[in-house]
């Protein structure tokens, strides 16, 4: 008995090693990333200056009907300009730019954002359940909401269905046994997609930096997407029955 019992300890000792290890190596490669981050920043937020200031010399009156794609680019623009510098801020605390946004908002600027890039055969729904607000940095929370439905896009390929929704879910202790998952009161927004899905081990390394299931994907996706969850004192959970695609639910503190 007591040599059972010795071994059972070995090996969950064993496991704890293996986790420590693999927890280990996942703030090694964020750190990477943080590093990475800044200079493809800088270099992309001089870029980006210039194709603005050129294209802010267009007047869109001078295009006629195609003044209004000027707008939508030079939006657009902006929009990524944020995020590039949002990158030199991934590995670090968090600023002081928070503010408190409905998160129905944020979930329609975000789809308004990502919608010319959908393919016609995909239908997408976006639900909601109440109208949850949380103090973020909402640019931030968009480029998360963005990249959970570009990720269901590529998931679906030419035909399928994304379904969008915002609902408001009070954690109890029992699921905040699940990592990062405290209790309390949250607003959540739920990217479920029609794809194949995603087998079990893909699943439990989904979220790790720099692992993708996509030949050309980076693997940064879902790690982003985590980590801001994370800066915002929330996280994100993913499940996939089989036959079913996938569901993602990002669960952020409601204010």
């Amino acid at each position: 008995v007591d040599r059972v019992r010795a071994l059972e300890e070995r090996d969950r000792l064993l496991e704890q090693r293996r986790a420590l290890e693999r927890h280990v190596e996942n703030l090694q490669r964020v750190e990477i990333m943080g590093l990475l981050s800044a200079g493809i920043a800088h270099d992309l937020n001089n870029l980006l200056a210039v194709t603005v200031a050129s294209l802010g010399r267009i007047r869109p009156e001078s295009l006629g009907a195609d003044g209004e794609l000027l707008v939508d680019a030079l939006d657009a623009l902006a929009h990524i300009r944020a995020i590039a510098k949002n990158l030199v801020h991934l590995g670090r605390e968090r600023g002081t730019t928070d503010a408190r946004v409905s998160l129905t908002e944020r979930v329609a600027a975000s789809l308004e954002l990502v919608m010319p890039s959908i393919p016609r055969g995909v239908h997408v729904v976006r639900t909601a359940h109440g109208d949850p607000f949380v103090e973020v940095e909402a640019t931030q929370i968009d480029q998360a909401i963005t990249n959970l439905v570009l990720n269901a896009r590529d998931a679906v390929g030419e035909r399928g269905r994304i379904t969008v929704d915002v609902s408001e879910h009070v954690v109890d202790p029992a699921r905040a046994g699940q990592p990062r998952a405290r209790p309390g009161r949250y607003g959540v927004v739920q990217v479920r997609d029609s794809g194949p899905g995603i087998g079990g081990e893909q699943l439990a390394r989904i979220f790790d930096p720099l692992f993708t299931t996509k030949p050309l994907g980076s693997g940064l996706g879902l790690a982003v997407v985590s980590r801001i969850a994370e800066r915002h004192g929330g996280f994100v959970s993913v499940s996939s029955p089989p036959g079913e695609g996938a569901c993602f639910e990002l669960f952020l503190p409601a204010r």
